[in-house]
C-alpha cells in the first residue's frame, strides 16, 4: 500500500512541475528539446490553471479503453487546425519556434 501511495506522490509531484514548468516557460523539458511551444490562441503563454487542466485531460483520455490515448495521438493528422483532443479540450496549441 506504502508503494502505491508513494507512487501516485511521485507522480502529482511530476505533472505539477511540468505544468508549472509549461506556464512559466511555455514548454516543458521535451518540448523545449524540440523547439515547440504550448500558447493559446493569441499566441500567449497559458496559465497555471490552464496547464493543469490542459495535463488532466491528457491523463484522463488514457482511461478510455483500447484508444483513448492512442486516438488523442493521432487526432493531429487529420485536424484541420493540428490540435489534440487534450489542445482542443482547454484551447491551446503546439507551435514550432526554431
Amino acid at each position: 500500500m506504502a508503494v502505491k501511495s508513494v507512487a501516485v506522490l511521485g507522480a502529482g509531484h511530476g505533472g505539477c512541475a511540468a505544468a508549472a514548468d509549461l506556464s512559466k516557460r511555455g514548454y516543458s523539458v521535451g518540448q523545449g528539446l524540440m523547439k515547440l511551444k504550448v500558447v493559446d490562441a493569441h499566441g500567449n503563454l497559458i496559465p497555471t490553471g490552464t496547464a493543469v487542466l490542459r495535463l488532466l485531460c491528457t491523463v484522463g483520455l488514457q482511461f478510455v479503453p483500447v484508444v483513448g490515448g492512442f486516438l488523442d495521438l493521432l487526432w493531429p493528422l487529420w485536424d484541420k487546425e493540428r490540435q489534440t483532443l487534450h489542445d482542443k479540450a482547454v484551447g491551446t496549441y503546439v507551435i514550432k519556434t526554431g
